[in-house]
């Protein structure tokens, strides 16, 4: 079995298209830089792949975009395959940015139950980052039900625009995340990234 000390630990940034994820893991790399862990972002945002892996070009991270399709569904191999060829030299910290659409629960089974990915895979946390003007807001059926799984399943919630947010969405969406997902803090860019590194210490 693979020491702890050699396992891979992984970030899911999930949230629908608009809420942030790309500004976040932009923000999020240069503070990593410093530290015993390499960023290594794969991207999956169909069309939008190619140009969000460019925009995050020249922040010292490796940046590998998967346009195929869905990770949680449609292309699971193009996933395993990306993070079996992830570099274990360079004490990597892999970054998923999910597709808005991602089925979260199917994306973590993937991670966690994929025999090629047992002994290399380490900590997993997902960070859900929310549009505070669009929660609750998606037409499809489907959609609502994927916002709201993202939620359960965060282990840490980021909110983003929230000037242009009523008082009413606000405390709706105080209400749904309290009811959804009580033990996920919900934090600011610097306060999660304190916790990621605290979470990924042990692992270094």
């Amino acid at each position: 079995m693979t020491p702890s000390s050699e396992r891979i630990p992984v970030l899911i940034v999930a949230g629908f298209l608009g809420a942030g994820k790309t500004t976040f893991i932009r923000e999020l790399i240069p503070r990593l830089i410093p530290g015993p862990r390499a960023p290594y972002v794969l991207l999956n945002d169909f069309l939008n792949a190619a140009i969000d892996a460019f925009t995050l070009k020249g922040l010292g991270a490796e940046i590998q975009g998967l346009a195929a399709g869905c990770v949680c569904c449609d292309d699971t191999g193009s996933l395993i395959d990306a993070i079996l060829r992830v570099p274990v030299s360079i004490r990597p910290l892999i970054i998923i940015e999910a597709n808005g659409t991602t089925d979260p629960y199917r994306l973590i089974e993937t991670l966690t139950l994929t025999a090629a990915l047992r002994d290399v895979l380490g900590s997993i946390l997902q960070v859900t980052v929310i549009n505070e003007s669009r929660w609750g807001k998606r037409w499809l059926p489907g959609d609502k039900h994927t916002e709201r799984a993202q939620v359960r399943t965060a282990s840490a919630i980021l909110t983003n625009r929230s000037e242009t947010a009523t008082h009413k969405q606000k405390q709706r969406l105080r209400d749904d995340l309290l009811e959804l997902n009580p033990r996920a803090p919900r934090l600011d860019t610097d306060s999660f990234i304190d916790l990621l590194l605290h979470e990924t210490a042990a692992e270094t």
